[in-house]
């Protein structure tokens, strides 16, 4: 069958979307977990009240699955195929820059800034706390530069080698 790019990239896209809802679905249902990640913690359902949504949904999924098996083989196997370990390491920097960020929220002068005044009860606190957090931050950036300095001399070496 003779698809177009944009046909094959659609039906792929549906795929990963439609599974991804799926799962996080499944987060609701099974762990409660807010679908905003942020909110309340959510009541789980019972198994029993679960299993037959989760059935129909793996129905829907394996559906989904099945045309792009069919549709699209290659361009499924290029998201199937895991990414080398630097594009992982490129997102958990992105995530952890994302940490930091967050973590500026929660300067005192921040949160005056933003809401007013606060105590100096609270002003204390949260310098106490930003001490910890960004000493945490710090040895997971170190660990992360680590962790990408030595993926790259093995990316090197095996190049060397294979030379």
């Amino acid at each position: 069958m003779d698809l177009k790019d944009q046909h094959s990239s659609h039906i792929i896209s549906t795929f990963l979307t439609v599974s991804r809802y799926i799962e996080e679905m499944e987060e609701i249902a099974i762990k409660g977990k807010s679908p905003s990640g942020v909110g309340q913690a959510l009541s789980p359902l019972q198994a029993e009240a679960w299993q037959p949504v989760a059935t129909s949904l793996e129905r829907i999924r394996a559906e989904c699955e099945r045309l792009a098996e069919n549709l699209t083989p290659a361009q499924l196997q290029e998201h199937r195929d895991q990414a080398p370990l630097g594009a992982t390491l490129t997102w958990l920097s992105v995530m952890l820059g994302r940490i930091e960020e967050a973590l500026e929220e929660l300067r005192p002068e921040v949160m005056e800034r933003k809401f007013g005044p606060i105590s100096d009860e609270m002003r204390r606190e949260l310098a106490g706390g930003a001490k910890h957090t960004i000493g945490a931050l710090e040895d997971a950036w170190r660990a992360l530069r680590a962790a990408t300095a030595s993926e790259t001399e093995k990316t090197r070496a095996g190049r060397r080698g294979g030379k």
